[in-house]
C-alpha cells in the first residue's frame, strides 16, 4: 500500500491501516497476551472481541470502531483470495454505522469566525 500512495491510495488511507494494525496488535496483547496470531485464527469471536476492545478499552466511537473493523475486513478478503482462510469470519458479522448529523455553519457564523480570526491574528 505504501508504494501505491499517490496513485491508488491516499496517505490518510495508509495511516488508517497502520492505526488499525496498531489496534489489532494492542488488542491481541490485551486479550491473548500475544502480538500476532495465524490468520486462520481470525473468526467471528475474534471480530466481536476486537470490536468490544475498540469501544471499551480504546474508547472509539461507533463509526470509528466500525471503520477499523472494515479495514481488517479488507485484509481478511485478501487472505481469503489467497486461500489462507477457508471460512469468512465476516459471514454473519454485521456492523452498523450510525448516521452522523453534522451542523452546517450559517454565512453569518462563518463571517464572525473569519472576523475573530483576523482580529486575533490567527
Amino acid at each position: 500500500m505504501e508504494n501505491l500512495v499517490g496513485q491508488e491510495f491516499e496517505k490518510s488511507t495508509l495511516q488508517r491501516y497502520k492505526t488499525c494494525l496498531m489496534h489489532c496488535v494492542d488488542f491481541m496483547r490485551w486479550q491473548y497476551n500475544i502480538s500476532d496470531i495465524p490468520v486462520s485464527k481470525i473468526n467471528f469471536a475474534f471480530l466481536n472481541d476486537f470490536e468490544y476492545y475498540l469501544r471499551s478499552v480504546r474508547k472509539c466511537g461507533n463509526n470509528s470502531a466500525i471503520k477499523y473493523i472494515k479495514n481488517l475486513g479488507k485484509i481478511v478478503r485478501i487472505c481469503m483470495g489467497n486461500g489462507w482462510l477457508s471460512v469468512n469470519p465476516y459471514l454473519n458479522y454485521k456492523p452498523k454505522q450510525k448516521a452522523v448529523r453534522r451542523e452546517v455553519l450559517t454565512k453569518e457564523e462563518l463571517q464572525n469566525f473569519i472576523r475573530r480570526s483576523s482580529i486575533s491574528g490567527g
